[in-house]
């Protein structure tokens, strides 16, 4: 999130990071360190390099290095801080060993297109862009100074040195002596005063190098992108259906959370560097559909936040969604049990009126702001006024968790207070804000706006009762896209909650100008801070919603139970004519796919010691009968929707026909 630049954008040139021991350092520029080495940082204006002789990088392929700052100075068992408030949790039976923070690794990218554009000047061009820099080998006669141009968008075949927003271009000069050496370079990034540090050595994101003045004769085989990330299974999640736009999206918003968690902890993007509490929520959802080896870096964020909280009011209410679903997808309380008195200060509860309503009471960058979403600019106009629905139904969730916490670590007593307060909250909600002849709920007490917000939010937040979900729905359906990447989590969610999954996918799938599509199409690799390109970084991780919505909502995967020993599959494709997933659970993968043609078929694969709850949905038929695994079976109608519980572990098929056919 972007804090006034005054604060936080004071350079940090000069600072020292730890790693482990790389090749030596031979004939490089007076700020030089070995590759993967000590001390890569430095404030000279001059690039350094690490040299050491020979054609090729002296970095291997997935070679990581044990960082001073990363899980080796390590915690307790019940997720409590280690020397550098990063944690590694306990318990849990995954198979990577649960919550347990690792170190950041690197891996070597070659260029996917080398343009020579004369004597001495190249331009390389990578998949993606990655926070890291380059090894470069070159062959020189003598002494040479080598001009090296960094950025993540390119003009033509150059990169942008005016890229605009808050992008990446850097501007390295590189001092080469004679003889073949490979140089890994030594980067300067501008860093905030709160910017989280680098762990093995410092680092930009780009994905475009320029080089000038090169002596010799440089090729492709000779420049390698040397990626910083935290340890990611590629090959542990998938997503495939018969949208192009919304598989592009999904492979986007995937390698998003790879390529963002290159610190060991989850941060805002490369312009701040720092830890919230909203960007965590959304980053650690998206992040554990696609690999269990997520649960160590996310425990290690909500641990850094206990000790370093920020302000906007709804931020401590995303505290409490994260920490709920760190158990609910690790079946380890330990983290709500030693954490739990801080948990409830999370609530905000102290700003409660008598009916149960609060009203935070800061402004600007004050503390316990409402911020509603981020830019501002994609609020839809909401009159937060005083006592703010979308703040309030954000509470109401916040109380509806806690009560659970509470029941789950045996506080009886505490799980009823938080449920009456829950229960308060939820019936003041409709007398205060609904209109009933808009069909929705106001901004604000007294106020006659009705955002977007105000209706996604109270759908997502479970505030919503049964009989207002349809004209609530509708009214946010009538509102379109005028959310950010932020409030993209609720309202999609909202929408699927309120059963309006082709609306739902519309918006995942969509190639409007605000869009996932059109972060792909504005030559960006990794989700942007905002759906409008211009503003901001182009790596946030907040923006990868549809990494876990897609898994969680379309197709419908999520944990009933703590640690998935019971899993809900509850696929809703909307106009999709087929779509499948495999996410990583605790318990081993779960595959989900749907198909639509004369019927709607359902094939799943449930994991060794957990059962699931199916839902299959009536799509035009009526009925409660569904052939079972070849068997014609009759289920129990839940909504519009036939349901199986406690399906076993294992392959099943479900398969009804369409209404129509």
């Amino acid at each position: 999130m972007r804090l006034l630049r005054s604060l936080l954008l004071a350079a940090v040139c000069s600072c020292s990071h730890r790693g482990g021991a790389g090749a030596a350092t031979s004939g490089a520029a007076g700020n030089g360190t070995a590759a993967g080495g000590n001390d890569a940082g430095g404030g000279h204006s001059t690039a350094g390099a690490t040299a050491s002789a020979g054609t090729h990088g002296p970095s291997g392929g997935t070679a990581g290095a044990s960082g001073g700052d990363s899980a080796g100075e390590a915690a307790g068992a019940d997720g409590s801080a280690g020397a550098d408030g990063s944690a590694q949790g306990g318990g849990g039976a995954a198979p990577d060993g649960g919550a347990v923070l690792k170190d950041v690794v690197t891996r070597t990218v070659v260029p996917n297109r080398f343009v020579t554009l004369g004597s001495g000047h190249y331009f390389i061009e990578f998949p993606a862009a990655a926070f890291g820099t380059v090894d470069i080998t070159i062959t020189a006669a003598s002494p040479a100074s080598v001009t090296l141009r960094f950025g993540e968008k390119k003009n033509g075949d150059a990169v942008d040195t005016t890229p605009g927003g808050d992008l990446t271009y850097k501007l390295e000069t590189l001092a080469v002596t004679a003889g073949t050496q490979t140089y890994r370079i030594t980067q300067h990034p501008t860093l905030g005063l709160l910017a989280r540090p680098d762990k093995l050595f410092a680092t930009i994101p780009f994905r475009y190098v320029e080089v000038s003045n090169c002596p010799g004769t440089l090729v492709a085989a000779n420049v390698n992108q040397i990626a910083v990330n935290y340890p990611f299974d590629d090959n542990a999640s998938a997503f495939t259906s018969s949208s192009s736009a919304l598989n592009a999206v999904w492979s986007l918003c995937k390698y998003s959370t790879k390529a963002c968690s290159w610190l060991g902890i989850y941060v805002d993007g490369n312009r701040e560097r720092n830890v919230y509490e909203a960007d965590t929520y959304i980053q650690l959802l998206s992040h554990y559909c696609q690999d269990t080896q997520a649960y160590g870096i996310a425990r290690a964020s909500l641990t850094y936040l206990l000790a370093h909280p920020s302000w906007p009011a709804e931020w401590a209410f995303n505290f409490i969604y994260a920490a709920w679903a760190d158990y609910m997808w690790t079946g380890d309380a330990s983290f709500l049990a030693a954490n739990y008195a801080v948990l409830k200060t999370k609530t905000l509860e102290k700003y409660a009126r008598s009916d149960g309503l609060i009203n935070p009471p800061g402004a600007g960058l004050a503390q316990d702001t409402s911020v509603v979403d981020w830019p501002y600019q994609y609020r839809d106009g909401y009159d937060v006024g005083t006592y703010p629905s979308s703040v309030n139904a954000q509470y109401y969730r916040a109380l509806v968790l806690v009560s659970k916490i509470a029941s789950v670590l045996g506080n009886t007593s505490d799980a009823t207070t938080y449920a009456n307060k829950a229960t308060a909250v939820y019936d003041s909600f409709q007398t205060a804000y609904y209109n009933s002849a808009s069909g929705t709920y106001a901004d604000s007490i007294g106020s006659t706006h009705h955002a977007l917000h105000a209706s996604a939010y109270p759908l997502a937040c479970d505030i919503v009762p049964a009989d207002k979900k349809a004209s609530v729905a509708s009214y946010a359906k009538a509102r379109g896209m005028v959310f950010g990447v932020y409030g993209a989590q609720y309202v999609v969610e909202g929408l699927y909650k309120a059963d309006e999954e082709d609306y739902a996918l519309s918006l995942l799938a969509s190639t409007g100008a605000s869009s996932w599509s059109n972060m792909i199409s504005s030559g960006s690799t990794i989700t942007t801070e905002a759906f409008d390109s211009t503003y901001g970084d182009w790596s946030h991780a907040w923006g990868s919603a549809p990494a876990n919505l897609i898994p969680r909502c379309l197709m419908g995967i999520e944990p009933i139970e703590a640690g998935f020993s019971k899993i809900q599959i509850k696929p809703q494709i909307g106009t999709l004519s087929n779509a499948s997933v495999t996410m990583p659970t605790i318990r081993g993968p779960v595959s989900v796919s749907a198909t639509k043609g004369a019927t709607y078929k359902i094939a799943v694969t449930v994991p060794s010691g957990a059962t699931a709850k199916v839902y299959v949905k009536n799509y035009g038929s009526t009925g409660t009968t569904v052939t079972v695994d070849g068997a014609s079976t009759s289920g129990t109608l839940e909504g519009n929707y036939v349901v199986f519980d406690n399906v076993s572990a294992g392959a099943h098929v479900f398969e009804k026909a369409m209404g129509g056919h």
